[in-house]
């Protein structure tokens, strides 16, 4: 949006537009909605959990979408809504998936169409690529068809964005478990694997450039940072971000693959799923959304480091 800013009527619809996001204190909700404040937008924040809200100057609402609608006058004059709720980074039932990132979705975007809602961008995940491999990814690929049915001759933009696995300040999930395990001095890990990452802030410049650019077709992009990364890298990593040397790759690959299964014996995972997160291949592209917003990430897990660790101290 910078240097657009020198049209009167571009700057009065901004000071003036109206953006509801759902997920609002979590981990790409929080950022979101802190970008879209410092961009002049108004905004209405909703939540699961009762939270402290990421701006101070504007309220949450505590709201189970998987249980309940959003009250209508919260919907009154919004233009873009930007669905980042659901459950993630956590082992749930197929039930729980279908209800809470399935159906409440569904709910919500019929909900904004009949408030007459410009654009909805639902937050995928990458996992939507390949569904057939999770139960969480099934329910993602699920609902991107059924928004796509909903926007047929509906009048409204849908849109689904679908983040590689994201960091930056504050991350949690597998990434952060990785931060805490290489600040107690785990070894170096096995080369092997390769996964596409984003950054928090590019992914939400991504989100706030596909509301401005609104398609006159449903649109289902992919975003990640171009780059691949290994455990091993991201371990050196965070410990060049520390000031620690590169670290010692004494344990060999075999007693990983133990390591791993143990982990599995004891979290009660899949045989095989702990490595498969940890040095498997998920590599995915964004160039459609690079081609077809001009978008371009601006970050490396490598540059991001240094302020992420700093955050979770």
């Amino acid at each position: 949006m910078e240097g657009s800013l020198g049209s009167p009527f571009l700057l009065t619809r901004i000071l003036f537009m109206k953006c509801l996001v759902t997920g609002a204190t979590g981990f790409i909700g929080a950022a979101l909605s802190k970008e879209l404040d410092a961009r002049g937008y108004e905004l209405v924040l909703v939540t699961h959990h009762t939270a402290t809200s990421p701006l101070a100057n504007v309220p949450v609402y505590a709201i189970d979408l998987g249980r309940d609608a959003i009250p209508g006058e919260l919907l009154t004059g919004v233009e873009w809504v930007f669905h980042c709720a659901g459950i993630a980074h956590q082992q749930a039932s197929d039930d729980d998936y279908r209800r809470v990132n399935h159906q409440a979705s569904l709910d919500l975007a019929a909900q904004a169409l009949a408030a007459g809602v410009a654009s909805f961008i639902f937050l995928s995940s990458v996992k939507a690529e390949a569904a057939a491999a999770s139960a969480y990814g099934q329910w993602k690929w699920k609902t991107e068809q059924a928004l796509e049915q909903l926007s047929v001759g509906s009048g409204m933009a849908i849109q689904c964005l679908r983040p590689a696995l994201v960091y930056g300040p504050g991350v949690g999930g597998n990434l952060g478990q990785l931060i805490t395990a290489v600040r107690g001095h785990m070894p170096m890990p096995p080369s092997a694997g390769a996964r596409s990452l984003v950054s928090i802030s590019d992914l939400v410049e991504a989100l706030c450039t596909m509301a401005e650019q609104q398609p006159a077709t449903f649109r289902c992009l992919t975003a990640t940072d171009g780059q691949e990364y290994s455990t091993r890298r991201l371990y050196q990593a965070i410990r060049a971000g520390l000031g620690w040397n590169p670290g010692s790759a004494w344990l060999p690959t075999s007693g990983w693959r133990l390591a791993c299964m143990g982990l599995d014996l004891v979290t009660q995972r899949v045989r095989g799923d702990t490595w498969s997160r940890m040095f498997g291949e998920e590599l995915y592209s964004s160039e459609a959304l690079r081609s077809e917003l001009g978008w371009q990430p601006q970050l490396t897990f490598e540059q991001a480091t240094s302020t992420m660790l700093k955050a979770t101290n």
